[in-house]
This record gives C-alpha cells, structure tokens and sequence, in this order.
C-alpha cells in the first residue's frame, strides 16, 4: 500500500492539476512520510482545489495547515485519523 501512496503522490505532484475535491484519508500510506510529502506538494499544485483530504502526521499536519494560506479562495481540509502538530493546531488558530 505504501507504493500505491508514493504513485498517488507523484501523479498528483507531476502530471495532474485540474482535481477540484480529493480525499485520500483512512489509508495504509499514513506513516509513510515521502508518500504524504509528495501528495501535499500535489495538493499545492491543483489550481481549483476547493477539499483535501490527507491523514498526516506531525509536521505534515503543518504542511496540510498552510495549504490554506497558500490556496486562493475557500478550501476545505479533511485531516481525519491525523496525528495533528501542536504547531499547526496553533497555525489554525
């Protein structure tokens, strides 16, 4: 399954820009942190994202935190079974 989570991440990293809502929570890749760092930098990319879901871990709860500054207009994050940061706990609010 951590395969699968480093090809999701690459495809949406490198090739895919038009995804509007993804949810890729409750997943076997959840402690595999290249594979969530690359689905984070996928996410970034995506122009019209409106809702992302990741199941993150520390500091890439923070990663998923600051896509809400970087994204332009609303977005929804879904960061359900999430180890959440207390950094971005504090980021958030």
């Amino acid at each position: 399954m951590e395969k699968l989570g480093a090809q999701i991440g690459k495809k949406i990293r490198d090739e895919v820009t038009h995804f509007i809502w993804i949810d890729l929570t409750q997943n076997n890749f959840l402690y595999d942190v290249q594979a969530n760092t690359a689905i984070i930098a996928g996410f970034k990319k995506q122009k019209d994202l409106q809702y992302a879901g990741l199941s993150t871990q520390g500091i890439q709860s923070d990663q998923m935190a600051r896509l809400l500054v970087a994204k332009k207009g609303a977005l929804t994050l879904n960061m359900r079974n999430s180890n959440i940061a207390q950094s971005a706990i504090t980021y958030l609010s």
